[in-house]
């Protein structure tokens, strides 16, 4: 079997074509696995490797993988993907202002129920980092004399 070396390959991708089998973390789950060689496999643009390498790699079975590849996507992924769009939503709605306990409150108001640690893990997820306007500070400066202006001493005339 010929291995095409991609230009460019990540670590892991180098790791896996030299024979490592510790590509990923001793006791791995399988779906971490089966995500890996979802990313690498020959029919992507950016690497070129055979499931039925990989597979032999990383100690999964061929059939489990495309058993795993036409699986539904689950409930937990679904309404984590739900809630990403609102979360985008009311982001958005806050001009990028709002954090997590303050989108969380939107959402609750929304009758959407999800924790600020979930609503949290999904804006960093998102790359979703809030800006919070800076404070306006008054009387820092003086006012300069305009034209006309001039500052007199009042004098009481006895």
């Amino acid at each position: 079997m010929k291995i095409i070396e991609p230009s460019g390959a990540s670590g892991l991708a180098a790791l896996l074509a030299h024979g490592s089998t510790s590509v990923l973390r001793e006791g791995s789950p399988v779906a971490s696995k089966y995500e890996f060689i979802d990313e690498m496999r020959l029919d992507t643009e950016e690497y070129a490797y055979s499931v039925e390498f990989m597979c032999g790699r990383l100690g999964v079975s061929r059939s489990g993988y495309y058993d795993w590849r036409s699986r539904p996507e689950s409930a937990t992924t679904q309404r984590r993907d739900e809630l990403k769009l609102l979360i985008t939503k009311a982001f958005d709605m806050s001009d990028g202002t709002y954090g997590h306990r303050r989108i969380q409150a939107q959402l609750d108001r929304w009758g959407v129920a999800a924790g600020p640690e979930l609503v949290r893990r999904l804006m960093r997820e998102l790359g979703l980092v809030p800006c919070q306007p800076r404070p306006r500070r008054f009387g820092l400066t003086q006012a300069a004399a305009g034209p006309g202006l001039r500052r007199s001493r009042v004098t009481s005339v006895s």
